[in-house]
């Protein structure tokens, strides 16, 4: 017994010895609300101030923003976003809806709500939430444009909502005094999706577009124009599709010159009748060009200069084939010149849950272009991909089961910026929620007592033993 108690003591003493050096380091929860900014460098880096922006899934309900470090793109913040409904965002923009020389990002969840964040220099603040008296719950606010919709050339942005929804599917929000009401309604008995802003008839003025789309086998979808006209916006044009035998929902539109002719085009992106160019001539869309090569449903494309020759291309990807399409004007055709392989661990794109954007995210003049796209394989399933022209250069997952929006752009107002860092260190705003290791100093009262228990236990075991003996 007592021999037992000498080998307890001697392992009490062990434990304490143990105690003792974890706690020089203790890895703990810290608290303190929604962005955290790590850097842990030794050395001197750059950051390129442009930074991509990834919406978050039905899990997370937040945005993670990937920072350009020392020509590496990493996870670098998440903010959190208040979501009362399905959870999924399904876009953002980044622009400076006020004049006021600083981005803003405006964020579209699927909770019946559109929020307006601001950084202030530790973290984003948020600044105005914009919503519809009509919009439950169950709305989805699947896509956001921001832009001068009423042709006033002043400081304040209007802000262009499409829903899926069957009653006002589409709204119009402006600022008014302190905050953005909604001032246009769009109702149809079909369902809305997606909504861009853009110079549509090449007269200097913006137009906006929303899409509809029927439900059922023997509906249409279709693109509506509409045209600010004596105070208000008039619906001056609409072009349809027939769904067919396929639900044939519209998943992208893109009001942008595609051919390089100098006139504004629309990109259509449908399901199954894949992608299409539009042209407005004569106040009348006639369809100029399509994708001929798809085999399989397709959820995102992105017109743009990813070849970094001045001209804008078109990306396209088709799964089935394992292929990314590249589109380029040609003597003022659209012509398909080349294609990437992307054999990337099968099924990679997994309906509504592939996205892209384009723009030059290191500084140097040159466009990179992020794929967001499911990888079955993996969990979670949601992988990014950062292409220079047709090279790879990052990939690797984003942390999301699913993720239905990107966006580049400087949100945060910083500069391109030379760092030297001489020692690890956390930084973390008032705003954050994050694990992070935190080293807590120990008073010598407590480590003496630390210690000298199990010594004494020791000491103890062994007297009783000697007397007994």
């Amino acid at each position: 017994m007592l021999v037992f108690e000498a080998k307890k003591s001697i392992l009490v003493f062990v434990v304490g010895i143990f105690l003792i050096v974890s706690q020089v380091l203790v890895t703990s929860e810290t608290n303190v609300g929604i962005l955290e900014k790590k850097n842990e460098f030794s050395s001197a880096y750059t950051t390129s101030g442009v930074e991509i922006l990834l919406g978050g899934d039905y899990i997370f309900h937040d945005v993670t923003v990937w920072e350009n470090i020392d020509q590496s793109w990493e996870e670098d913040y998440s903010f959190e976003i208040y979501d009362p409904g399905w959870g999924l965002i399904y876009d953002i923009v980044i622009a400076d809806i006020d004049g006021d020389n600083m981005q803003e990002t405006i964020v579209a969840n699927s909770g019946s709500m559109i929020h307006i964040y601001e950084h202030d220099g530790d973290g984003m603040v948020l600044a105005y939430n914009l919503t519809h008296p009509s919009w439950g719950d169950g709305t989805q606010v699947i896509s956001i444009a921001v832009g001068d919709l009423d042709n006033d050339d002043g400081p304040n942005l209007e802000v262009l909502a499409a829903t899926f929804s069957s009653d006002i599917h589409s709204v119009v929000f402006k600022k008014v005094g302190d905050s953005y009401k909604p001032v246009f309604n769009i109702t149809s008995s079909a369902f809305g999706s997606i909504c861009a802003i853009g110079d549509m008839d090449n007269n200097g003025d913006n137009e906006f577009i929303v899409t509809e789309q029927g439900i059922g086998f023997d509906g249409v979808s279709r693109i509506r124009l509409f045209d600010w006209q004596t105070d208000t916006w008039i619906n001056i044009r609409n072009y349809s599709f027939v769904l067919g035998e396929f639900n044939n929902n519209i998943q992208q539109v893109q009001i942008v010159d595609i051919d390089n002719d100098d006139e504004n085009e629309v990109l259509v992106n449908q399901d199954h009748e894949f992608v299409h160019v539009l042209e407005y001539v004569g106040g009348v869309f006639v369809k100029s060009w399509s994708c001929s090569l798809l085999d399989g449903i397709i959820n995102c494309a992105i017109a743009g200069d990813i070849t970094n020759d001045g001209l804008i291309d078109i990306v396209v990807p088709d799964p089935l084939m394992d292929l990314i399409y590249i589109y380029e004007t040609v003597e003022g055709s659209i012509v398909n010149t080349f294609n990437i392989s992307f054999v990337h661990h099968n099924h990679w794109y997994s309906s509504g849950y592939t996205c892209m954007d384009i723009g030059d995210l290191d500084g140097d003049d040159q466009n990179e272009w992020v794929f967001v796209h499911w990888n079955e394989t993996a969990f979670p399933h949601e992988w990014i991909t950062i292409f220079r022209n047709d090279t790879v250069l990052q990939e690797g997952p984003t942390g999301y089961l699913y993720a239905s929006t990107v966006a580049i752009g400087n949100y945060d107002n910083d500069e391109a910026e030379s760092i030297t860092v001489t020692t690890s260190q956390t930084t973390t705003s008032t705003n954050s929620t994050t694990n992070g290791t935190t080293t807590f100093p120990i008073p010598l009262e407590i480590l003496a007592i630390v210690i000298a228990v199990p010594v004494v236990l020791l000491v103890f075991a062994f007297a009783i033993k000697r007397q007994r003996g």
